[in-house]
């Protein structure tokens, strides 16, 4: 006997009524939600909702799926390997709870896909023109990192990409340090590795040549933690250390989709090789999110071209006096 599917379990995933392609909730056969009938059964509903959830990653996100070494299944983008648009790579937390395309499988039952599917950061990324690996640390017989390292040499080392972003919820961020981009195998992609997070990375890699992984976590990452304060409050700053800021929520399975637009907002930083004067900046006291408004960005030009032009007057009357 197979594995029982949703249809068996007697539940489907249906579209949310706002009318968000990316957002479906599950229901039973009577409109209700999940209803508790032991862990077994819990279990059981989870795995065939990662089950829908990996169909949709090709079905819905367009995605391919990728075999892997030790029965693994990757996620991707066509044509990575010759585009030099951006690659976005998603790591998920530890398992149970997270899978690939599945940030918290909790969430996925009792919440949404909106907060707990890779949905919507893939159709985000799909939006700004970029590429999408999900990793699938849990899919196959080896450990995370086995498969992380795998996925790094066999696919993102030949892309043509100009940068490498890199989101990864929870223990998928150690576990993507260890065995990916912060490796020694990364040294030579400096130049093109940017992240955020909950963990986020970028920068020229002449700078970087020989640093430790932390060092460069530090420089080009970030880290966003559940707190009571608002969405990007700076929560450690301190140099040389890996800047923390606030997800906007105190639940940990929720920090990767409610910090989404901060988390893009750095991301897009990265993407043009500003992750690290982006930290800088935090460091300096600036907020990180919201950014200003343009509005407050033309003023603060405007005041430091009036204040120039002043100094450039009283240069002139200096000399004619």
């Amino acid at each position: 006997m197979g594995t029982p599917t949703l249809a068996d379990l007697g539940y489907a995933y249906v579209p949310v009524p706002t009318g968000d392609p990316d957002d479906f909730v599950l229901r039973s056969a009577d409109g209700g939600g999940f209803e508790w009938k032991g862990q077994a059964n819990y279990d059981a509903v989870g795995a065939a909702a990662v089950a829908w959830i990996r169909e949709q990653l090709v079905a819905h996100c367009g995605l391919h799926a990728v075999p892997c070494a030790g029965g693994a299944t990757a996620y991707s983008s066509s044509g990575l390997k010759g585009s030099s648009a951006p690659l976005l790579l998603l790591v998920c937390g530890s398992a149970p709870g997270g899978d690939a395309g599945v940030w918290g499988r909790s969430l996925c039952i009792n919440d949404s896909t909106r907060s707990g599917a890779m949905f919507g950061y893939v159709r985000r990324a799909q939006r700004l023109g970029w590429g999408v690996l999900i990793a699938d640390p849990h899919g196959g017989d080896g450990c995370p990192h086995a498969h992380l390292a795998q996925l790094w040499r066999s696919t993102v080392e030949p892309a043509a990409a100009a940068r490498v972003l890199v989101v990864a919820h929870s223990y998928g961020g150690p576990a993507e340090a260890e065995a990916g981009p912060a490796a020694a195998m990364m040294r030579p992609l400096l130049s093109r590795f940017a992240a955020a997070a909950p963990h986020a990375f970028e920068e020229p890699a002449g700078r970087w040549q020989g640093a430790a992984p932390a060092e460069v976590l530090a420089a080009v990452g970030r880290n966003f933690v559940a707190s009571d304060e608002s969405l990007g409050a700076t929560l450690h700053a301190a140099p040389h250390e890996l800047v923390a800021l606030s997800a906007g929520t105190l639940r940990h399975p929720d920090t990767t989709h409610a910090a989404e637009e901060a988390v893009f907002h750095f991301l897009t930083r990265g993407a043009d090789g500003e992750a690290a004067a982006a930290n800088d900046a935090v460091r300096a006291g600036e907020r990180a999110w919201p950014p200003p408004p343009p509005s407050q960005r033309l003023h603060a030009l405007l005041a430091v071209l009036a204040v120039s032009i002043l100094l450039a007057v009283v240069a002139v009357m200096l000399r004619a006096a």
